[in-house]
């Protein structure tokens, strides 16, 4: 069985779930049944890459992905912030919504 991540999935799509012991349903059905499964609520985005980017051009970023921005960290003397550093790792896949943080500093 190929293994099925939430980023495969598309509504109306039927997978089977199981945990790491063999055959163990995680969704409470008989081994050899289906369940359906409703993804429709869960609408992911990718995250962008903000690493070099100004805290005003990642927080843009951030709002078209369908994310948003968390707390931001100044590190180092005062001057032209860049990101040095992001919560939610670059080109991974996300729930809208997300709140990321940025640790920015001094290039």
């Amino acid at each position: 069985m190929t293994p099925v991540t939430f980023a495969d999935c598309q509504p109306g799509d039927t997978i089977r779930a199981y945990s790491r012991r063999p055959r163990v349903p995680l969704v409470g059905v008989r081994i050899g049944r289906s369940a359906a499964v409703n993804l429709s609520s869960i609408s992911l985005t990718l995250v962008p890459n903000l690493t070099g980017k100004s805290p005003t051009e990642a927080a843009t970023e951030l709002r078209a992905a369908g994310l948003e921005l968390g707390v931001i960290r100044e590190v180092g003397p005062s001057g032209s912030m860049i990101v040095l550093e992001q919560s939610t790792l670059p080109l991974t896949v996300a729930p809208r919504g997300t709140r990321v943080n940025l640790l920015v500093g001094v290039p």
